[in-house]
């Protein structure tokens, strides 16, 4: 199994904040800068990580992007998740209705 390339960079942008520390916020043409990330992909990344509760944003002179959350509490499954949505091992998983030719 191969993840996206945007589930790629969104791993990437979260780890660098982890670097950063939890106090600490970082400019997204930074990350960008330094990760190698389209700056416009970033943006979306950005905000689909914020909509997901595991980063903040704030605007203004000392703006930036921060981590919502204890790194510890954020684990790389959940950051892939929340760019390409639920990661399911078969259609029995998601599904148990006439998909899955294994019995309850």
């Amino acid at each position: 199994m191969q993840i996206t390339r945007q589930a790629d960079y969104a791993v990437r942008a979260v780890l660098y904040l982890t670097r950063l520390g939890t106090e600490q916020r970082a400019a997204t043409s930074q990350i960008a800068q330094e990760q190698h990330i389209p700056p416009s992909f970033l943006a979306k990344i950005v905000s689909q990580l914020s909509v997901a509760g595991i980063l903040q944003t704030s605007r203004g002179a000392r703006g930036g992007v921060s981590l919502a959350r204890s790194p510890e509490s954020i684990s790389i499954l959940e950051v892939v998740e929340a760019i390409d949505g639920p990661i399911l091992l078969n259609e029995c998983v998601a599904d148990h209705g006439s998909n899955c030719v294994f019995g309850d």
